[in-house]
This record gives structure tokens, C-alpha cells and sequence, in this order.
């Protein structure tokens, strides 16, 4: 049914689906936000921009960008991407810390023109230029307590002290 209707501290004409008299959702059909309710109380709005705000009535805004804004006074806010229901990875975020990383034993990959750039495997070792934890495959992979640096035609570590005289590397034994 079309309708004038109020939600939160906003009135327009819009277009409500009821069920037993409770207005399920809102969809406003003039030039402001496209806001979307269940029992009367907005939870997602999207603005007159594209950015869209779920527990908030204000999307945060960046210039020349469309956005998603989550909010939860309590917690923070997370967005989950699952695999035929099974959790693949989550990006996190609250008041202490900011997460981004998969779910499963899954590795965390990154990547750049379509190729693989970098990785964090199942282990935690940090992998560039290689996809697998291998000494005698080329890239560097850093470990919890090793460094390998692997290379077939070049030098496997440059160093370069551009300012004062001093030590370039230093070794240790105990």
C-alpha cells in the first residue's frame, strides 16, 4: 500500500509491506534515503549517494567512494562471507583491535593484477613471491623464527647503509 508514514524522526511517502498490521519494511520512493525497518525502528538506510548504513541513520561518506557502514554500540561491526554456509572469512572490527582473516585453515592471500603476491598460510608463515612453504622454491618467507630468502639468478639479500659509516649486518651466537 502507498502511505505517508513516519520512521524514526523522518515522514515520506513510501511504499509498506504489512503483516498483521506491523510494518515489515520501508522503502522510500522520493529523492532522500531508501530506508528499510522492522518493527518501526529504521536498521538499514541507503543514502541519496549510494552509501549504505546498517545500525545507523548516518553512512559514513568519503569523497568520490560509495560505502558500507556498520554499527553496533556494544561490539562493532564485522561482514562474513560464507561457502555454501560454511564461515570462509570475516573482516572485524570494535573499540580494541581490527581483524581481517579466514575462517578455516584456509591461507590469507593477497593479491594484485589477478596474481598471487603475497600469502599467510595455515601456520602463520608469511609468504612473498611463493605460494607454498618451501626453502628451495624463489621468494622469502618469514617464519616465527627463520627468514628464508630463496632466489635462482640474483642475490638473495642486498644491503644498502646510505647515511654514516657503521655496521651493514651484525651475527649473533647466544
Amino acid at each position: 500500500k502507498l502511505s505517508s508514514t513516519s520512521v524514526g524522526n523522518t515522514n515520506a511517502d513510501g511504499f509498506d509491506v504489512a503483516h498483521s498490521g506491523v510494518n515489515a519494511y520501508l522503502i522510500n520512493r522520493e529523492n532522500g534515503p531508501m530506508m528499510f525497518s522492522t518493527n518501526d525502528i529504521e536498521r538499514m538506510r541507503i543514502d541519496s549517494s549510494g552509501n549504505v548504513g546498517i545500525g545507523t541513520a548516518s553512512p559514513n561518506t568519503v569523497t568520490n567512494y560509495t560505502g558500507l557502514t556498520l554499527n553496533n554500540a556494544t561490539y562493532g561491526g564485522f561482514i562474513d562471507i560464507e561457502n555454501n554456509g560454511t564461515h570462509t572469512f570475516r573482516l572485524l572490527s570494535n573499540t580494541t583491535a581490527s581483524y581481517i582473516g579466514t575462517i578455516e585453515a584456509d591461507p590469507l592471500v593477497f593479491s594484485t593484477n589477478d596474481t598471487e603476491r603475497m600469502r599467510i598460510d595455515s601456520s602463520g608463515n608469511l609468504l612473498v613471491g611463493k605460494s607454498a612453504s618451501s626453502f628451495g622454491t624463489d621468494g622469502v618467507e618469514i617464519k616465527n623464527d627463520q627468514i628464508w630468502s630463496t632466489n635462482t639468478s640474483s642475490d638473495c639479500i642486498s644491503l644498502n647503509r646510505k647515511t654514516s659509516d657503521g655496521a651493514i649486518a651484525t651475527f649473533y651466537k647466544d
